[in-house]
């Protein structure tokens, strides 16, 4: 033990003397003076923690190394069955929720086949406050329990979830029931709307912005749309922006004026033929 504290005392004394030497020769640089004593006193510990360790403390370390060895490993916690498979389920929502425009995240279509009623609180036994038609839409504000709040229109009030294409559900049906419309993006002062999808084609006309235009068909790059009448053309996506019309609820009171406009329009005709006759 006394020779063992020699050497060690030894070791430090003598590598001490060796660092004041090191950093002696930078007393003048404060700089170069603060590096030595930060990096090579670090330095000097970890020397002297190695010496000692593997001359004189190697037969501890060896059995602490056995005991090592013969423990029993701890596993890692790994994902229950449940975790696993909801993960890649997770992932595919998400990524379905990106891929839906904007415009459907929050919109709900009629799928029904003729129209849902539009009720003033989420039973069946409420009040009706309008008809929502078959692919007519409307814009959800809230859920509650299988019951989703909406507006169209004029009415505002309930229609049960499972009635309404939402989302993804809603995009699809776009084509079928909706009508799309092309505006050109701000910045773009005047686009030209080409006779073919090519910009080599010839210019039929030109567009400004925020005009609106039925868009009727739909290539790669390209959108057709109708200008008036008499003019149709190609206009380039890159310059375009688009959203899709659908129709909106029809309120109950609308609703009874649009069959006493009805009736009265059938009665005038039954009286202007009766005077034909």
């Amino acid at each position: 033990m006394i020779k063992t504290r020699w050497v060690r005392n030894a070791a430090v004394f003598g590598t001490a003397v060796t660092l004041s030497l090191a950093c002696a020769g930078f007393a003048k640089d404060s700089t170069a003076a603060g590096f030595c004593q930060e990096t090579d006193m670090a330095g000097l510990s970890l020397s002297l923690d190695k010496y000692y360790t593997e001359n004189y403390a190697a037969p501890k370390e060896e059995s602490d190394a056995k005991s090592e060895d013969t423990a029993t490993a701890t596993p890692a916690p790994t994902a229950s069955a449940d975790e696993k498979e909801d993960t890649p389920k997770k992932t595919e929502e998400k990524r379905k929720e990106e891929t839906v425009a904007k415009q459907f995240r929050d919109l709900g279509i009629a799928d029904v086949s003729d129209y849902v009623n539009i009720r003033s609180k989420p039973t069946t036994e409420s009040k009706i406050r309008g008809k929502l038609y078959r692919g007519s839409a409307a814009k959800i504000i809230g859920e509650k329990d299988g019951w989703v709040k909406i507006e169209s229109g004029s009415v505002r009030g309930f229609i049960r979830k499972d009635l309404l294409a939402i989302g993804a559900k809603a995009q699809k049906l776009a084509g079928k029931f909706g009508t799309a419309y092309a505006t050109v993006k701000p910045g773009t002062i005047t686009l030209n709307v080409r006779s073919k999808k090519s910009t080599e084609s010839s210019i039929v006309t030109q567009i400004p912005e925020d005009e609106k235009y039925e868009v009727i068909g739909e290539s790669d790059n390209w959108y057709r749309v109708t200008i008036d009448e008499d003019t149709k053309g190609y206009v380039a996506k890159e310059f375009i922006k688009t959203r899709v019309r659908f129709k909106k609820a029809i309120s109950i009171a609308e609703e009874k004026a649009e069959l006493r406009r009805k009736a009265a329009a059938e009665k005038a005709e039954r009286e202007r033929l009766e005077a034909l006759a």
